[in-house]
């Protein structure tokens, strides 16, 4: 039966808890990105550890057949302080939109879903939130940006490259009057502070407290040490963290396209010198770690590449093999970094959803670089 025969009483829409842990995660497992490399994005072994990472509050809306409880769609909403404008404010966030893949293309379902999401909007008043769709999904934008009566506007705001490496072997270099280490606990506050002076000159890049940095639901698996710092004097003027998350999110790869499954043998061979990432066999995890809350003084960009450098020294040291990294495409050092290390880049689009409530807020917004937090997407 296609989803836009059925009725809306075969269905019903909640914020999900931890009963459902087990459908959510089989319906991540299930929805996957096809491609030259098919992917789906998991969270074992409980769906909701990944979601504290997302924000201060934060929640899933779960669509489920009311006879069968099986789930058929979920979206995640989370709330964080973050810089608009150059100013601190609150700031939504839709992650994890899926459909299982029965119902995949019924408007009824996003019709259903989304008439959900406005619902609980309403206790938080937030204007409007920002998403994500990677750039090849095609089906998923004209969906989305369809302009179907019902769901909120979709408006864009660039692209977010997601640059997949291989850790380089470099030696690293202290700048010209400063000095890179490794953080320790008492460092949290003046990386806080840091990554509050970069931030701030970006838009929608996320407000960090020392107590985010140290809490270990809002950076599960985090520690001080995972950060690289640059020091001038006692002043943290640079910092970017190696947030290995594989033990709550992972990357499963599900199968690979004619002829890169016969070829990945030779590609895992000779790829390391053409930035491609070894590739795992169909049904394991890819190995990678997030190069996260990366932030340069905005008056020192020189220090961006040895920063870089130096937690890839330290992420080796850890045995990871494999980093990402995110920027937009009008970061400063988005071309910095495109030109120094070689990579794979996965490109997604930047947009704002709102309902005709958020309207006036939306035209509000100026046009500096934006930056997102892949890592806690």
């Amino acid at each position: 039966m296609s989803i836009e025969s059925s009725k809306a009483e075969q269905f019903e829409a909640r914020v999900a808890s931890e009963q459902d842990d087990s459908e959510l995660r089989r319906l991540l497992r299930e929805t996957y990105m096809p491609g030259a490399i098919t992917v789906a994005m998991t969270r074992e072994p409980n769906f909701f550890l990944a979601s504290t990472t997302e924000g201060d509050v934060h929640g899933t809306l779960l669509l489920q057949e009311s006879k069968s409880g099986r789930a058929i769609a979920c979206a995640g909403r989370s709330y964080h302080d973050a810089y608009v404008n150059g100013q601190a404010t609150r700031l939504g966030y839709i992650s994890g939109l899926r459909l299982d893949r029965s119902v995949r293309g019924g408007k009824g379902i996003l019709h259903t879903l989304f008439d959900a999401a406005k619902h609980h909007r309403i206790a938080d008043a937030l204007p409007y939130y920002l998403t994500t769709i990677i750039a090849d999904n095609h089906k998923a934008i004209r969906a989305l940006t369809s302009g179907w009566s019902g769901l909120p506007c979709y408006t864009a705001r660039g692209f977010i490259s997601s640059f997949l490496f291989p850790v380089p072997r470099r030696k690293t270099r202290n700048p010209a009057g400063c000095s890179i280490r490794q953080a320790e606990a008492r460092h949290l506050p003046e990386i806080a502070a840091c990554l509050q002076r970069s931030n701030q000159t970006f838009q929608f890049a996320p407000r960090w407290s020392a107590e985010d940095l140290a809490s270990p639901t809002r950076c599960r698996d985090l520690a001080p040490e995972h950060f690289t710092i640059v020091l001038k004097g006692a002043r943290v003027k640079a910092c970017v963290a190696v947030w290995d998350q594989r033990p709550f999110k992972q990357m499963l790869v599900r199968s690979y396209r004619k002829p890169i499954g016969s070829l990945r043998p030779l590609v895992n061979l000779l790829g390391p010198l053409a930035g491609i990432p070894k590739l795992p066999r169909a049904g394991e995890n890819f190995p990678y770690a997030c190069l996260s809350l990366l932030a340069v003084d905005p008056e020192e960009p020189a220090l961006f590449l040895p920063l870089i450098h130096a937690a890839c020294a330290a992420a080796r040291d850890r045995g990871l093999a494999n980093l990402s990294l995110g920027l937009a495409e009008n970061h400063p050092h988005w071309r910095t970094f495109k030109h120094a290390i070689r990579h794979i880049e996965y490109r997604s689009i930047l947009y704002t959803v709102h309902w005709p409530d958020g309207e006036k807020a939306v035209a509000k917004l100026d046009q500096r670089p934006a930056h997102v937090e892949i890592a806690t997407l």
